[in-house]
């Protein structure tokens, strides 16, 4: 088998959280803020052992969105040998300003958070999922993580959905992959244990995760199904390891580094097909930490299907294991 002609890494939700006050969290087991700087420091020394073109990240660089974390992500950052690509999660658009300051810091150009870049003919296409819907049908740049009820919904800009349905008509041909923050399609269900809901495993099905789903999913979803060129669609959020079709659509959603298991994804893109792999940080003692047997969230690092898979991007049916 040949080589492949591109490789990257795959990061996300990594949650950096610099200066004084720093807290510990929860949501499937113990986020572990609190360690950044060593956490930053084992994905710098890993990422650097690959040899990789390129490291995406799917959003949430920060915690809290504040400038102090961004400046260490990006002091963080600047230490992989590799590029860095990356969108914004949630927890990055909580000051005005933010999009446009992390544009000039980081240097993309445009100044926006949805824009698509091009490498050994494969389109990445970045999109925005962080804006808040108001009650008034007015959408802000600033969305606060912690004041989510406030909002009708947290999601896409109306704009956005233009443009990227400008875009995909502008170029039908190139294979593209898309990268955003927030899922946009799912499984029918999840053995969905939580602090929030401890007791014997429980199936929520769909309908219930899709309200997780961002404003204006749906038109954006419909774009990518219908452009034949769109294969694969790369998130975070959740914080789980899970791949899933729907459709003629993969969408591959990849687990937090800031709460168990503490992974990553290294991408391998071939010809014809591409090839996805699971890297776990040399944090055993952290796993052990995060991790909080009684709530029964070990599911999060997914099934053997959901950590490793190999896609054609021309077989309309068969999705093989490695």
């Amino acid at each position: 088998m040949s080589a492949p002609h591109t490789v990257f890494a795959l990061i996300t939700d990594t949650h950096f959280q610099s200066g004084s006050g720093v807290k510990d969290g929860i949501l499937w087991n113990r986020q572990v803020m609190s360690q950044s700087e060593r956490l930053a420091d084992l994905l710098i020394q890993s990422l650097n052992a690959r040899e990789i073109d390129f490291v995406i990240h799917a959003g949430d660089l920060t915690h809290t969105g504040d400038r102090c974390s961004f400046e260490f992500a990006r002091a963080a950052f600047s230490r992989v040998k590799a590029p860095l690509w990356f969108t914004v999660g949630n927890h990055d658009v909580c000051e005005p300003g933010a999009r446009a300051w992390l544009a000039t810091d980081w240097g993309i150009e445009p100044p926006s958070m949805y824009f698509s870049r091009y490498h050994e003919g494969v389109r990445y296409l970045f999109l925005d999922s962080n804006y808040a819907h108001l009650p008034s049908g007015e959408e802000s740049e600033v969305q606060q993580w912690d004041q989510t009820s406030k909002y009708s919904g947290v999601g896409f800009s109306a704009t956005q959905v233009d443009w990227l349905r400008d875009e995909l008509a502008r170029d039908r041909e190139t294979l593209t992959f898309v990268i955003t923050h927030h899922p946009i399609a799912s499984k029918s269900e999840y053995p969905i244990i939580s602090p929030r809901d401890l007791g014997a495993p429980n199936f929520r099905l769909g309908p219930v995760w899709r309200k997780l789903f961002p404003t204006y999913y749906k038109e954006i979803l419909a774009l990518l199904e219908e452009a034949p060129n769109v294969k694969v669609v790369f998130t975070g959020h959740w914080h789980i390891n899970d791949i899933t079709r729907v459709n003629n659509l993969y969408h591959v959603k990849t687990s937090s580094l800031i709460e168990y298991p503490f992974e990553y994804r290294v991408v391998s893109v071939f010809e014809e097909f591409l090839d996805i792999s699971i890297v776990q940080l040399p944090a055993e003692d952290l796993a052990t930490a995060s991790l909080v047997p009684e709530w029964q969230n070990e599911w999060i690092r997914g099934e053997s299907f959901d950590r490793e898979r190999r896609i054609y991007f021309n077989d309309e049916s068969i999705a093989t294991k490695l």
